[in-house]
């Protein structure tokens, strides 16, 4: 599998990210006693502002005597000075604070707020009340404050998409990686070797072809079986090319076969009609019992093969009766010579129509059946039947509603005649319980392990217990 330079950045950050959180962190927890502060106001080191690990001083000033005002200490030390966050248990000298206004600028972090300890003269941290809203990072969503630390829930980043690698960048948010070559399955079942190409899955067209020109090859999109369908009556497909001598060209009939003509065939059922060499024809008289020229079949009475009574020419197939074949009813021949026909009660028939099924002989007359179901099941398709192919199906318009059946996905509409929707996001929240999807019943949210440890307390029975 190959990614590209996005990939890896993203991979990187990943990589990065996991190693930073296992590393211990640092802070000063060391409070100023009364002793220092009194000290360092004294030696005029008041203006030294302490944070974690460095500590920034402000402008050169003189010892602190009684004549200098409160303000003129607070406007000697300027706010705006400190750069880093001051851990929240550490104390902060700012020239002796009087109010707690002096103190609530200071970078005590997202979820505490300085205020000033009139004993002496030092900020300390105060705790945001639970629920207070604070500013997370852009992988983190709805960020509130509890017991002093700033979370929230972890952002979703899944785009539903297996042709990409899903990450999250604190600075930056989601991101999504596009991969190529990956195997994949993009839910048509006519398609086949689905890979990734740049983040999205595409399958080859399913090859139905049965090696016969005179058959519709088609995939059916429900099962993604192949199937062959007779052509069209008005089909133009010529078949057999001729590459016999003396053959023509045939056509396809309605049951998908090539028929072939002869080219010396003179339509005289009392010739037989050969190829000589050269493709030369011959055609040889015979006398033997025939069948007329347009009928497949005599029930009454043989043609015979007479020659003319001068001699001249080849002889012909002469019958005194010709019998037609009747859509439900049974042919045949009287006594005299002539056709009768029986009507039939019962037993199938086809009465042409592509768009019935189970039509029935019904005194002597095919009744039509019951009109052809052509619906597939799929809420993407819009399902017809014609005279020419049958039932046919063809995609609605893209973003149509519909259900895909899938109690894990929200928001389903059609595309390119297959219904899909969004992942849901079936997280409750609490650390306490285990969220999964089920397709069939949708979010499902079991209790965790007893004992693991949550914002504030530790897991029983699916809550958080302090």
């Amino acid at each position: 599998m190959y990614l590209g330079r996005p990939a890896l950045r993203w991979a990187a950050w990943a990589c990065v990210l996991v190693c930073a959180a296992c590393l211990p962190g640092k802070r000063d927890n060391t409070a100023l006693d009364s002793a220092t502060s009194k000290a360092d106001i004294a030696s005029g080191d008041l203006g030294k502002v302490k944070t974690v690990d460095t500590a920034i001083d402000g402008p050169p000033r003189d010892g602190l005597d009684s004549a200098d005002a409160p303000q003129d200490v607070a406007a000697e030390v300027a706010p705006d000075a400190v750069v880093a966050e001051i851990a929240v248990d550490t104390p902060v000298a700012l020239g002796g604070c009087t109010t707690d206004t002096q103190c609530n600028s200071l970078p005590f972090g997202p979820c505490a707020i300085g205020v000033c300890n009139l004993d002496n003269g030092l900020c300390f941290a105060k705790d945001l009340p639970d629920d207070a809203a604070c500013a997370g990072d852009k992988c983190t969503a709805k960020a509130k404050c509890a017991a002093g630390k700033c979370g929230g829930t972890p952002l979703a980043c899944n785009d539903g998409n297996a042709c990409t690698i899903d990450a999250c960048d604190p600075g930056l948010g989601c991101g999504h990686v596009a991969l190529h070559g990956l195997a994949c399955d993009d839910g048509f079942k006519c398609t086949e070797n689905d890979f990734c190409t740049a983040g999205v899955c595409i399958g080859k067209a399913k090859n139905c072809d049965d090696g016969n020109v005179c058959s519709h090859d088609v995939c059916d999109p429900a099962t993604g079986a192949c199937a062959a369908l007779a052509l069209p009556k008005d089909n133009t497909v010529v078949c057999g090319n001729g590459d016999k001598p003396c053959q023509s060209p045939g056509k396809c009939d309605a049951t998908k076969n090539c028929v072939t003509k002869n080219k010396c065939d003179d339509g005289n059922p009392c010739t037989d009609d050969l190829c000589g060499a050269g493709e030369d024809c011959l055609h040889l008289g015979k006398t033997t019992p025939c069948t007329p020229a347009g009928a497949s079949d005599d029930p009454c009475k043989p043609g015979v093969c007479t020659w003319p009574a001068d001699g001249v020419g080849l002889p012909t197939c002469v019958t005194k009766v010709k019998c037609e074949d009747k859509l439900c009813n049974q042919t045949g021949c009287n006594k005299t010579g002539l056709c009768s026909y029986t009507k039939l009660e019962t037993g199938p028939c086809d009465d042409g129509d592509p768009c019935t099924a189970d039509s029935t002989c019904a005194k002597g007359q095919c009744k039509a059946g019951a009109t052809l179901s052509c619906d597939d099941g799929n809420p993407c398709t819009s399902e017809s039947c014609t005279a020419e192919l049958g039932c046919v199906a063809k995609p609605v318009a893209t973003a149509a509603s519909c259900n895909d059946g899938d109690g894990c996905t929200s928001e389903d509409v059609c595309s390119a005649g297959k219904c899909a929707g969004k992942p849901i996001a079936c997280d409750d929240g609490n650390a306490c319980t285990k969220d999964t999807c089920d397709p069939a019943t949708g979010c499902k949210h079991d209790a965790g392990e007893d004992g693991a440890t949550c914002p504030g307390g530790a897991c029983k029975g699916g809550q958080c217990v302090k």
